[in-house]
């Protein structure tokens, strides 16, 4: 379901250029937050974990969503303001 709130926080924060997954609707969902870089750009942060099981939710086996989401999720560069993906939460564990 699309956020309407995203929205809502980005024309209050008067933030141009905020590039969102699309579509909307099984992306939103997944988004984390947005962060602040030098210059005044912001990129949305988006959980990996949480793309590919809605990738999974629109029927991909977990091998497609993850191949899905490598490849034209997450392995395109758009300019400054292209969407990062949070890879490892504190408390997850690992390195």
């Amino acid at each position: 379901m699309k956020d309407p709130h995203i929205d809502e926080w980005n024309d209050a924060m008067g933030i141009e250029g905020l590039l969102l997954l699309e579509p909307r609707e099984l992306y939103d969902p997944c988004l984390v937050g947005v962060a602040s870089q030098v210059g005044g750009v912001f990129a949305a942060i988006y959980d990996e974990e949480a793309l590919v099981k809605a990738l999974q939710a629109t029927g991909m086996s977990h091998e497609d969503a993850v191949e899905h989401y490598c490849f034209n999720v997450s392995g395109g560069y758009v300019g400054k303001s292209t969407p990062m993906f949070l890879v490892w939460r504190k408390g997850q564990g690992g390195a």
